[in-house]
């Protein structure tokens, strides 16, 4: 979704299928937004080391009285768990999501080996009750 000066790139316009993958969470860097939105409600979903599908079914769409519930098919063609599986997501929308930012702000760092990740401070009142435990 970014360029290497961190200027937001559009990939192409009506993509047909979409790509929604793990490795936007772990590298903390978003897809472009055509592929989270296509046209045809299919994804491939990408889980770092393999690959699956996931369609709605036309008739996968909640009814007037229930919009926000779509069912889904996943498709996972890896052995030992070779299934087509039937999901239904409630609180669900098939509207593409909100679009990046058009400048990308690195709001994820790993931390290399030897740096400290994060402290965990005692609260006060924690410490004056006990104060043999710290």
């Amino acid at each position: 979704a970014y360029g290497g000066d961190s200027a937001k790139v559009t990939w192409r316009n009506n993509v047909q299928v979409g790509l929604l993958s793990r490795s936007e969470l772990d590298m903390g860097r978003p897809l472009a937004d055509e592929l989270k939105g296509p046209s045809h409600p299919v994804w491939v979903l990408h889980g770092g080391d393999h690959f699956t599908v996931l369609w709605a079914p036309k008739s996968g769409i909640g009814p007037a009285n229930m919009p926000e519930k779509v069912d889904f098919m996943h498709w996972n063609g890896l052995q030992p768990n070779r299934a087509l599986t039937r999901l239904q997501l409630r609180n669900c929308s098939l509207k593409p999501p909100l679009p990046a930012p058009a400048q990308y702000t690195p709001s994820h760092w790993r931390p290399k080996v030897g740096e400290v990740e994060s402290i965990v401070q005692a609260l006060p009142a924690d410490k004056q009750a006990r104060p043999s435990a710290w």
